[in-house]
């Protein structure tokens, strides 16, 4: 941690010192407090980078710092959290890298810059979304979409792999995770285009009951290939892929009309061979987004269906799977990063550390998001998600289960900001008010805040 500090101190003083471009830095106070309930509101902690957990913090401050200088980009974050018992700073964000016109690379703590970002009023990607903070890594990658050669640039690329480590407070104690991505996007007309590909990650190596996890340069490129090239001291381990496997296929289509951005996207999730040819094509994520080029009454707006109640079949068979637990795998634990998941919040975690598991993750819903310009310093965000949660296969039909024929659970949060704070154009205050009603859990929470931002 100290030494961390002093690298995240070291960056801010040379963005302000030296750095050839704009460096900005950010402040942000808050304070949240729960009117009702066990818990923190769903959206009050869901998709903030982990700045935020559930049960711990009442007041914080974030100091968020970004920078570069010519082709080199730099960042960090820190945050102090203080839940009235224990005063606690944590490092969120730390990187260095290096960005040309076609390509990107970074060493450190930052988020997986995948080829499809969802927008901030989405429940978050199957996969990667920005619900948990991030390990670690060393990630290489196209630039976003690049032209490929001999395609009048009608034909687009982007592709990344990636390398960490994740922590050692679990399960399954420090194991890699590789991560990698591969998508085209074809450009029809002049203002539409058609997307598709495959994100692809594993967890392998690592540390169970005391005994490791072969973590061998032949091991990785087993897991790269996703084709066992040698034998593991696991017999699972050898029989199957070495590691635990789990990926995406997605496909979009975008254009424009009129004053208008819409982006219609398909997620389909996969642990098997069956998910991977489409056998469990209902278990998925879909979704329209509309963004408004002018501000509005309504600058953006977004819905999305999930499901993900198939998973394989009520019936496991040994040529392809089912009975698939989604997120949560017998060796390697949660698909999570201290204690927060990954891929899409709206899959129920539960635990701390070496105990944390997703105890659910069969869920069938809709999530709605909503941003808007009331006034010239006014501005909202309004999101709504409803889910029938049913456990594992086992839990819906057992009459002893908290799941048992499913249950029923909203969430919702609206927030207000009010730019121009204090007559300053770089501060923005701003409360949010989240709720959570249904048969998993009643909570209420309020959170307000003021952030003020400095360019040097």
């Amino acid at each position: 941690m100290k030494k961390n500090l002093l690298i995240l101190i070291f960056i801010i003083v040379q963005g302000i010192l030296y750095a050839d471009n704009e460096f900005e830095l950010s402040l942000n106070n808050y304070a949240m407090g729960k009117t009702s309930g066990n818990d923190y509101a769903h959206w009050i902690y869901s998709n903030s980078e982990g700045k935020f957990s559930k049960d711990r913090e009442h007041i914080g401050i974030v100091l968020d710092g970004e920078g570069q200088n010519g082709k080199i980009e730099y960042g960090g974050r820190l945050i102090l959290k203080d839940n009235g018992e224990v005063y606690k700073g944590d490092i969120n964000r730390l990187y260095i890298g290096r960005r040309t016109k076609n390509f990107n690379m970074y060493i450190g703590k930052k988020e997986y810059e995948v080829s499809n970002k969802k927008s901030e009023l989405s429940s978050g990607s199957l996969m990667v979304s920005n619900n948990a903070s991030s390990p670690y890594r060393i990630y290489f990658g196209t630039n976003g979409y690049i032209p490929l050669p001999k395609t009048k640039e009608r034909l687009l690329l982007s592709a990344s792999i990636s390398h960490s480590q994740l922590e050692h407070n679990r399960k399954c104690v420090a194991p890699y995770l590789h991560e990698k991505e591969g998508y085209l996007k074809l450009l029809v007309g002049e203002k539409s285009s058609v997307y598709g590909g495959i994100t692809h990650i594993a967890l392998w190596g690592g540390e169970v009951n005391g005994k490791k996890i072969n973590s061998s340069f032949t091991d990785f490129l087993s897991v790269l290939l996703t084709y066992n090239i040698g034998k593991n001291d696991i017999e699972t381990e050898t029989e199957n892929k070495i590691g635990d496997h789990k990926g995406i296929h997605e496909f979009g289509y975008t254009t424009e009309i009129g004053n208008s951005d819409i982006n219609v996207y398909y997620q389909h999730f996969f642990e098997d061979r069956d998910g991977r040819k489409f056998q469990n094509w209902r278990d998925m994520l879909l979704g329209i987004n509309v963004k408004n080029k002018k501000s509005s009454l309504i600058d953006e707006i977004l819905f999305e269906y999930i499901y993900t109640k198939n998973q394989g079949g009520n019936s496991f068979h040994l040529d392809g799977g089912g009975q698939d637990y989604y997120y949560e795998n017998y060796l390697y634990g949660p698909w999570s990063y201290k204690d927060m998941i990954i891929g899409n919040s709206l899959f129920v975690g539960s635990g701390s550390g070496k105990d944390f598991k997703i105890i659910h993750s069969r869920i069938k819903g809709f999530h709605i998001g909503l941003k808007g310009t009331l006034t010239e310093e006014y501005k909202y965000k309004i999101l709504l998600s409803r889910t029938e949660n049913c456990g594992t296969f086992a839990d819906y039909n057992s009459s002893n289960s908290v799941f048992y024929k499913g249950k029923k659970q909203w969430y919702s949060l609206f927030m207000l900001n009010k730019e121009n704070m204090f007559g300053n154009e770089n501060g923005i205050g701003y409360i949010s008010i989240g709720r959570d009603t249904g048969e998993l859990s009643q909570n209420t929470t309020i959170m307000a805040g003021y952030l003020h931002k400095f360019r040097f």
